[in-house]
């Protein structure tokens, strides 16, 4: 029997029963000597397992769980700037029309109650773990939502305020939302590594600096495409995260004044994202390969034990 047809059988079957039972269903099927029917039947039994995988409850975990992570970075940013126009309409008039003033207090206020709130729905959300390649699919997943909206509608306030930008071709807020998605996948496969060689603590002090790197070169690299040398200095370019978070004055160079008006706020939601994005994966790489195997196994082994019954 051709070797491609018995892989396209076997692909059916759902991963965690291929990886076990594969080798033995291949033998089985070289050596049959009723080939089409003995072939016939694996298909039967890997459609019946398929279908018992994917049952509804299933399926809606999975929907929910993409679902819930694509709208993170919506829900965040929706979060932060219905606060900040909040504060804005309530201190505008006491800060004496002082915009830097009123960031500066819904950082203090936001920043640390939104990054405790991420860090908990990171760890929440658990049964996404049976995405593949998730170490790559959230950084990417988030950097998408991001990267829609500085794209979707430049020309329209909300993008000023995420990015602060007079440029309309959304360039500075995706070079930082890009640069971000990198560093994040790498951070992530470094501490997959970490943890595999069971290095847990090593691999928490290299989440907490390389996130503030990560953090640190996306706002970087955001400043240097919107800002000239004399506008932003380039000796003050490690303050200028610090600065876009917290809305605090620095004295950063002619006609920047307040970085956080410059930038806009997209380093603060990228803040909470790396919160979110890092519990999430931190959470799912301490759970055991055999415990998830055995969740996902269970209702699915009849199958092949079946085929081999009535071999026998």
């Amino acid at each position: 029997m051709p070797s491609r047809v018995v892989r396209a059988v076997l692909a059916v079957y759902p991963h965690a029963v291929r990886n076990r039972y594969g080798d033995e269903i291949a033998e089985m099927l070289a050596n049959s000597p009723r080939p089409v029917r003995d072939l016939a039947d694996v298909a039967w039994c890997a459609l019946a397992d398929r279908r018992e995988f994917l049952t509804v409850p299933r399926l809606r975990v999975r929907d929910l769980a993409l679902v819930t992570l694509l709208a993170a970075p919506v829900v965040f940013t929706a979060a932060y700037f219905t606060v900040l126009l909040a504060l804005m309409v309530l201190l505008n008039r006491g800060s004496g029309g002082r915009h830097e003033v009123v960031h500066l207090i819904t950082n203090a206020v936001m920043l640390v109650p939104m990054a405790f709130l991420a860090f908990a729905w990171g760890r929440q959300l658990r049964r996404v773990r049976s995405v593949a390649a998730l170490n790559v699919m959230v950084p990417v997943a988030l950097a998408s939502v991001f990267l829609a909206l500085l794209t979707v509608a430049p020309n329209h306030d909300f993008y000023g305020l995420v990015t602060s930008s007079s440029r309309s071709d959304g360039v500075p807020g995706a070079l930082a939302v890009l640069s971000w998605c990198v560093g994040l996948i790498a951070l992530a496969v470094a501490m997959a590594a970490l943890r595999k060689r069971g290095r847990h603590q090593v691999a928490f002090v290299v989440a907490v600096v390389g996130a503030l790197a990560v953090l640190e070169v996306s706002t970087v690299l955001h400043v240097l495409s919107l800002l000239d040398a004399q506008d932003a200095p380039r000796q003050y370019a490690l303050l200028w995260y610090p600065a876009a978070i917290s809305g605090s004055e620095f004295d950063l160079g002619r006609g920047s004044g307040h970085l956080a008006g410059t930038v806009g706020s997209l380093s603060v939601v990228l803040s909470v994202c790396t919160v979110f994005a890092l519990s999430l994966m931190g959470t799912i790489s301490r759970s055991g390969s055999a415990a998830r195997l055995a969740t996902v196994v269970a209702p699915s082994t009849p199958g092949p034990a079946r085929i081999a019954v009535e071999q026998g």
